[in-house]
């Protein structure tokens, strides 16, 4: 059973046994403006372009934020597009399709953002949300789409595309410094609660210094107060957008509050991320830098960023490729989490391919799936007792009780469907399972119901590789993905069964998880005896069969005491005992 654990679990995964696995968190990171996803797509070789960078050279993104997207969200659901701009979604989704694309859309062609994380790394737990002021709470996403925040086991890392302070606006300035402060809010909480490193990137619209400006800000207030003269605004928001003395000492303030650095490798005298628009005779030859990927500390000090820089050549235009914003792109070293917490010592710990994990180093997820295979070889031993019984008592007579038992097809693959939900720290997730005797081997998750819930799965999630038939006995599907839960399922009577199980994540819309025949007996025994009695009344010759004793005490029966087995060995039927070494054929 070759399965790589992934740990979302636990804030104080730093101070435990040091296991680095291989590439699992991101390395490689891009963030665009692109100005429009449309007017990009439609500009064919510029795209290419830009494809070129993130995936056919050592870039090679892991990530990918892309801003200002300008799709419209769906009415009811912030994370999917209005049907009007759904085809340019499917077309990044369609030429990405290693990534798994997180979005979150304004109710008008204007800001959103689209994150994609490559899908052989470590899948994240997601949220779009640093402060209820700033949101719809219904719906928990900033109004315009700007904020997604993916937080890995070892790193959180905040995609941003931060409001803009228009020029003589009161309305749009007082909103950007509300974000500003509630994102310093959000960075300081976590680092209080959090032990993990923090990365935030994105177009966050402030000129830092000089460094990041083709002017002087003296230059800048000058330009604000020959277009608006009479202005009523306080002198140190006079300027144009980002420049502010204010708006700069609140990223400073950000900065400090998450613990973050801006590095940038190599250095420049410059970095201008943004251009004016080449036919604006007023600021085409303007320019500022607003896009960063920022950093804790300890990455910077310990040298764990290898490459940060602006691709973009802002006299020229060339590498904005189109956009009137360059990407900037981040790599980090191989093994930057390890040096990270080794504060930049070498350390004697070997790293471990994800293909040598399994015989290297045994996790403690390892050795319990170890401990759930030694469980399973005892289900298919009670299985196969189950189908015997099944068979006997659904086709034997009095004449025919010696002869060698077949059970009618319809029994064989008989299933139930049950009402059940999944704990989500104490929180209910709903589903419908599907009780199905003839999955012989396995447990499944549909890939519908996980993406719909995978902000709230994905700190279950593992690395897994196997396949399996579909349905047709044709179709094999690849199976990357297991999820390890609490689920609990409701009998018809009301009776509530509770275990923890494994569910491969299956590419099907069928039903949203379907329980196999092992963990029917291991996990659900005394639910399987009461859908086992359901296929008797059904299909056999009595409606007033019960296999579950009457003294059973559902709680304090042992988990390992196979009540399956012992229910089999005491039945018999109308005085009839099951053909001794009966075997299914």
């Amino acid at each position: 059973m070759n399965i790589i654990p992934t740990v979302y679990a636990t804030e104080d995964c730093k101070s435990q046994s040091k296991i680095y696995i291989t590439n699992s968190q991101p390395r490689n990171l891009c963030t665009w403006n692109v100005n429009g996803l449309a007017a990009r797509f439609k500009d064919q070789k510029s795209w290419q372009l830009f494809d070129h960078l993130v995936r056919h050279t050592d870039q090679d993104s892991d990530i990918i934020a892309l801003q200002e997207v300008h799709v419209k969200r769906d009415p009811l659901d912030p994370t999917k597009p209005h049907t009007e701009d759904a085809d340019w979604i499917v077309t990044l989704e369609s030429y990405f399709s290693e990534f798994l694309w997180f979005k979150s859309f304004s109710r008008k062609r204007y800001a959103g953002q689209v994150v994609g994380v490559r899908k052989d790394k470590e899948i994240p737990a997601v949220s779009y949300k640093f402060g209820p002021e700033l949101f719809d709470e219904a719906e928990n996403h900033e109004a315009d789409g700007r904020i997604i925040v993916l937080e890995f086991s070892r790193v959180i890392i905040t995609c941003l595309y931060v409001p803009s302070s228009t020029m003589n606006n009161t309305v749009d300035i007082g909103h950007k410094r509300k974000f500003d402060v509630k994102l310093a809010d959000f960075l300081r909480e976590k680092i209080k609660v959090s032990k993990k490193y923090l990365i935030l990137m994105g177009d966050l619209n402030v000129a830092r210094d000089l460094k990041y400006t083709t002017h002087t800000f003296a230059e800048w207030h000058e330009h604000f107060m020959t277009r608006y003269a009479k202005s009523t605004l306080e002198t140190s928001q006079m300027n144009f957008p980002s420049c502010s003395d204010l708006e700069r000492t609140r990223f400073e303030n950000t900065l400090e509050a998450g613990n973050l650095t801006v590095t940038w490798k190599p250095e420049k005298p410059k970095y201008i991320s943004w251009r004016g628009g080449v036919k604006d005779p007023m600021y085409r030859d303007a320019g500022l830098g607003l896009d960063y990927i920022t950093v804790s500390k300890e990455l910077s000090t310990y040298g764990c960023v290898e490459r940060c820089e602006v691709i973009g050549n802002p006299d020229t235009r060339e590498g904005y490729f189109g956009s009137d914003h360059s990407p900037v792109v981040m790599r980090l070293v191989d093994n930057w989490v390890q040096l990270a917490d080794d504060r930049g010592a070498v350390s004697n710990i070997a790293e471990v391919d994800d293909d040598a994990f399994e015989s290297a180093i045994l996790s403690q997820l390892e050795l319990e799936a170890k401990t759930k295979e030694s469980d399973l070889y005892e289900a298919l031993i009670e299985e196969q007792a189950a189908l015997n019984f099944l068979a006997c008592v659904t086709t034997m007579s009095g004449a025919q009780s010696m002869q060698k038992p077949k059970m009618p097809e319809h029994v064989q693959n008989y299933a139930a469907n049950r009402h059940g939900f999944l704990h989500v720290n104490d929180v209910p997730i709903e589903c419908e399972v599907l009780m199905d005797s003839g999955a012989s081997h396995a447990n499944y998750m549909s890939e519908s119901f996980y993406v719909r819930n995978l902000h709230k799965l994905a700190q279950y999630t593992m690395k897994t590789k196997s396949s399996v038939y579909m349905g047709d006995k044709v179709t094999k599907a690849t199976i990357d993905k297991l999820v390890r839960m609490p689920l609990t399922l409701i009998g018809d009577s009301g009776e509530k069964y509770t275990a923890t199980v494994d569910m491969q994540v299956l590419p099907s819309r069928g039903k949203d998880i379907i329980i196999g025949m092992p963990s029917l007996i291991v996990d659900y025994g005394y639910l399987y005896l009461d859908l086992m009695t359901e296929a008797v009344q059904q299909y056999g010759r009595t409606d007033t069969l019960t296999l579950v004793p009457e003294n059973y005490v559902r709680r304090e029966y042992p988990r390992k005491a196979y009540p399956v087995k012992e229910a089999l060995s005491n039945f018999t039927y109308d005085g009839l005992v099951p053909p001794e070494g009966a075997v299914y054929p």
